[in-house]
């Protein structure tokens, strides 16, 4: 009788490590999971409205003996699930010459206004820009989203310089980008030119936009299961 006791509690042993592998590997599962469509739908919103209206740097630059400005706006124009697609535009123009104000009213219109409302006036003048339509999936985006400090040479973004919220792609996966070129705000009628891109990066020139943003795209990365960067060792 001890005998069959003993084979009762070792089956029962043996059943519950079944059971709490079965759980481990469920709960695993579905963290991995993309949430319901309500949670994807709020957080890619938010992100949506954390992007438009407030990714947008101007740079004063020295090229070629000249001062030229250099504009950089992106924004979500479209969404589906977790697919979205981004509209980066750079523009390039004659810089203007400092205000009257002084050098601190120049930098504030230069670097920190929040709408490019002289946009039209400035794209008569024979502006030239490049636009990028960025098609990105966030579930195949990682954590996390980091605020970096971007520098560029010969050129000065006053007030907190440019601010870069990037979340690189899966390891194995890109972004398709379709670049297009713009003269006098009106894009070329061609097909532009495919490429990929490694990593989604958005540009802001106020901290606490760029906070706002990079909190919103984890958010969203997070709900449509996008996985975590993997360490150094486990990269293929």
């Amino acid at each position: 009788m001890r005998h069959v006791w003993c084979i009762v509690g070792l089956l029962l042993v043996g059943l519950h490590d079944i059971s709490s592998v079965l759980r481990t590997q469920e709960v695993e599962e579905r963290a991995e999971r993309p949430r319901n469509s309500q949670d994807v739908l709020e957080a890619t919103g938010k992100f949506e409205k954390a992007v438009n209206g407030s990714a947008l740097v101007r740079n004063r630059c020295r090229f070629q003996g000249r001062d030229i400005e250099i504009e950089e706006t992106a924004e979500v124009i479209e969404r589906d699930g977790c697919k979205l697609v981004v509209r980066a535009r750079k523009v390039t123009r004659a810089a203007v010459p400092p205000a009257a104000g002084g050098p601190a009213e120049a930098e504030k219109k230069t670097s920190t206004d929040r709408q490019p409302a002289d946009s039209n006036e400035h794209s008569a003048k024979g502006d030239k820009g490049i636009e990028f339509m960025v098609y990105g999936d966030l579930s195949e985006l990682t954590t996390p989203v980091l605020v970096e400090k971007e520098k560029f040479g010969q050129c000065e973004a006053g007030g907190a310089g440019v601010l870069k919220v990037s979340s690189r792609s899966e390891p194995g996966k890109a972004m398709h980008v379709i670049r297009r070129s713009e003269a006098n705000g009106t894009i070329k009628e061609h097909d532009g030119v495919k490429q990929t891109r490694r990593d989604l990066s958005l540009f802001f020139s106020v901290p606490a936009a760029a906070e706002k943003a990079r909190k919103a795209l984890e958010l969203a990365v997070i709900s449509c299961g996008g996985k975590q960067w993997p360490d150094e060792d486990d990269l293929p």
